[in-house]
This record gives C-alpha cells, sequence and structure tokens, in this order.
C-alpha cells in the first residue's frame, strides 16, 4: 500500500507540474498501481490474516471483504483507464493540452511541452477518489 501512495504522489506532481510531465514515468506509475491492485491488494487480506504490527487496516475490513474486493477492483480499473488516457498522445485539433516536459537541462530558452489529453485530470481523479473512499473505511489514522 505505501507503494500506491509513492506512485500517486508523483503522478500528482506529473500532473500538477511540479517537476515537469514524462509520458513514460506517468504511465509506469500507473500501471503499477493496476498490477498491484485487484486480486493482488485482496490476497494480503484473506479470510484468518491478521492485522500486522502498524498496520492501520480497521477492524470494518474483516466482515466487509465484499467491499473491500470491490474496492480493489475499482482501484484496478481507475489506474488502467488512467495508464491508456496517458498513452494518448492528442493534436491541436483532438483538444491536446501542452505539459511542461520534465528535463534535467537548466539552461534550456525555450521550455518544450508534451501533448496530452485533457482526460487525464478527471481519470487521476477518480483513481484518487477510489483510494480515498477505501481509506476512508477501512484504513485507520495517518494514511
Amino acid at each position: 500500500m505505501s507503494d500506491h501512495d509513492k506512485s500517486m504522489h508523483e503522478l500528482k506532481e506529473l500532473l500538477y507540474g511540479k517537476y515537469g510531465f514524462d509520458r513514460a514515468v506517468a504511465i509506469k506509475l500507473a500501471r503499477n498501481i493496476e498490477l498491484t491492485s485487484g486480486s493482488a491488494l485482496t490476497g494480503n487480506f484473506h479470510p484468518g490474516a491478521v492485522s500486522a504490527f502498524r498496520s492501520r487496516t480497521t477492524s470494518a475490513l474483516w466482515g466487509n471483504e465484499p467491499a473491500f474486493k470491490a474496492n480493489a477492483l475499482a482501484l484496478q480499473a481507475a489506474a488502467r483507464d488512467l495508464a491508456i488516457e496517458l498513452a494518448k498522445q492528442p493534436t491541436a485539433e483532438e483538444g491536446a493540452v501542452h505539459l511542461p516536459r520534465r528535463s534535467i537541462a537548466f539552461d534550456q530558452e525555450k521550455t518544450q511541452t508534451v501533448p496530452v489529453s485533457p482526460g487525464i485530470w478527471e481519470k487521476f481523479n477518480n483513481l484518487s477518489t477510489v483510494c480515498e473512499s477505501c481509506h476512508s473505511g477501512f484504513r485507520g489514522p495517518k494514511w
């Protein structure tokens, strides 16, 4: 789960302009969330499992496994949708939005940009909403 948090934080920084945008990195982060969601996530909470020391899983999870499974599958689908949207390279006629490209060169006279689909923010916000809904129901303080 800490990997999901790290990936979400990095995605937010890429999409909202903190460091510039790198399409390959953003897709990789979304795919990482996708691959570690769904049954990969619910497998950590099998029947008979117990909370580990320092776990922030609330007791609300136990007995509500179907709701948790639905959230894990929704997370996987939302991450997949974001990765697909991130892979799009629209033209100006298709409504492309241009984000500054992530670069290690500090002396560039002209900022390079990357065309992205305007739908990436909606997909990211959907993913974020799924994360928050699961955390609010099954995660304790300090998440």
